[in-house]
């Protein structure tokens, strides 16, 4: 697959963009997006302890089991940005890019080491029917994906995030990105990466050459974890998107709670997706091994099961990232829920690591009749 080859092929650059060895090199993840993006991504100044790029960094202070799954050599930097809808984003003039750039100074990376981006985009006070939204939407994150290549010659892979869900309807004084807009960000982004699996935009460098159109105008673009959940109604995977999860003055931005929960997927997704553990994971200093992975079946319909493994090796305490091949992670959680409502088969992946930043892997199939 093309994801997977492009995905071997990142390795550490240095300033100039030419491949460095550690711990010279650098592999750059930068987050782009609006004020939601943000906040999940590092938190802004308001939950920085529960977004991605700390926890993410083992950095949270007092906690008594911090993340090591991520290389020291890849870097994050967050330069999403409150106010900075997918218009802004789609205009090399506006100073996001600009500001993106002094972040990436700061965070001691050049622009050519940058060789992943995570974005999360939304229109700011959208209009029109659901067609019209999604097709102005796939628009902008078209145009922002030629602009993440232009910006960063040696970014390989775009991931694509959906928005959360929003309790405020049209017509509501904080129409921000209210519903059902929030919702059709998936459909948007759906268009986007299908445009460029049908070759009829965004042509990217594929080292397997199954995919031939030129010229390369984008990076690869995939999904990244789904973060829309319908309230109270138990997702797949059994999550749910509460008040509690918003901020009430506008039911739009997360509270650290919200925050929390999309960081979860964010840490689940780059621990276990094939398309990122080759290079985003710490390397193994000690061996541990996945002796068994299972997993029961739930009574009823559709098909539930619960997974259960047996780990043996590592330092300290365990913790289990789960990618279920539907959108859906897990995070943190040794026997978790799932259920498969879609026919098909689904290849769910597990990391576990331990507190000395080694990693196992193993992979099971589920068929869902």
């Amino acid at each position: 697959m093309a994801g997977l080859a492009i995905a071997a092929a990142i390795t550490p650059r240095g300033p100039d963009g030419s491949p460095t060895p550690t711990p010279a090199g650098k592999i750059g993840v930068l987050s782009i997006g609006m004020c939601n993006a943000q906040l999940e991504f590092s938190g802004a100044d308001q939950f920085p302890n529960d977004a991605f790029l700390r926890r993410a960094n083992g950095q949270v202070p007092g906690d008594p089991n911090p993340d090591r799954a991520k290389d020291s050599n890849v870097v994050l930097v967050d330069a999403a940005k409150a106010g900075k809808g997918a218009a802004q984003w789609a205009n090399l003039g506006d100073d996001a890019w600009s500001r993106a750039m002094d972040k990436i100074t700061a965070a001691g990376l050049s622009a050519a080491q940058i060789q992943v981006v995570w974005m999360e985009h939304a229109q700011q006070q959208p209009t029109g029917d659901f067609q019209t939204s999604e097709q102005s939407l796939q628009g902008y994150i078209t145009t922002i994906a030629k602009n993440v290549l232009t910006e960063f010659p040696n970014c390989k892979i775009i991931f694509v995030s959906t928005r959360t869900q929003s309790y405020v309807a049209i017509g509501s004084i904080y129409d921000h990105n209210p519903e059902p807009y929030a919702y059709e960000t998936g459909f948007a982004n759906k268009l986007t990466i299908q445009a460029q699996t049908d070759q009829t935009d965004l042509c990217f460098d594929d080292p397997t050459h199954f995919y031939s159109c030129s010229p390369v105008v984008a990076p690869y673009i995939c999904w990244g974890p789904y973060s829309w959940i319908n309230g109270l109604t138990l997702r797949s995977d059994g999550k749910t998107w509460n008040c509690s999860d918003l901020q009430p003055d506008d039911w739009v931005h997360p509270t650290s709670c919200g925050v929390h929960k999309v960081a979860d997927q964010l840490l689940a997704f780059f621990e276990t997706s094939p398309i990122a553990t080759t290079w985003y994971l710490n390397k193994n200093t000690s061996s541990m091994t996945i002796g068994s992975l299972n997993y029961t079946v739930c009574p009823g319909s559709p098909l539930t099961v619960q997974f259960c493994t047996d780990v043996s090796g590592g330092t300290g305490s365990l913790r289990y990232s789960w990618d279920f091949d539907d959108g859906d992670f897990d995070y943190d959680n040794p026997t978790p829920t799932k259920s498969f409502p879609s026919r098909g088969i689904y290849n769910v992946h597990l990391t576990v690591g331990d507190s000395a930043g080694n990693h196992a892997q193993a992979t099971i199939a589920i068929t869902s009749p």
